[in-house]
């Protein structure tokens, strides 16, 4: 499911890795539109890449029902950018401990620890807010320029 105008959008997927190139495509162009940079837009892109591979990885396992994720962007008057990443996982107990680098729940041989790491390095603020068994925001901001 996907609302659009120019200043935003919601869209609403299957949580899984065969979406995320579609979904990076889809904020990519809306950026674009936007007056968003190529070279900043890539960056963006790298950032929410990170956030929906966590979600993936990390928000539902073989317990949890809903499979699903959305994203949603905003553009501010002031040229702010949000990018919200949603899901309905088993959400985060410990997030100042999530957050810290090298630290990961999934497997460390295919996991680096650095997914809120990664996200910092690329976007000026990430916020994160979660409740236990019932999901996690991941939310990215930048500004057009």
């Amino acid at each position: 499911m996907r609302k659009q105008r120019k200043n935003e959008f919601v869209l609403t997927t299957n949580a899984n890795h065969t979406s995320t190139p579609s979904i990076l495509s889809f904020v990519a162009n809306w950026l674009d539109n936007n007056g968003m940079s190529e070279e900043k837009c890539s960056a963006v892109k790298t950032a929410t890449c990170e956030a929906i591979s966590n979600v993936v990885d990390h928000a539902y396992d073989a317990s949890t029902i809903a499979k699903r994720m959305s994203v949603e962007a905003y553009v501010y008057e002031d040229n702010t950018v949000k990018i919200a990443i949603r899901d309905e996982g088993k959400g985060i107990a410990d997030i100042p401990q999530a957050r810290a680098s090298l630290f990961t729940t999934g497997d460390s041989i295919e996991h680096s620890g650095m997914g809120f790491t990664v996200m910092e390095a690329f976007v000026d603020t990430v916020k994160v807010r979660s409740t236990v068994n019932k999901g996690t925001s991941v939310l990215l901001f930048t500004t057009l320029e």
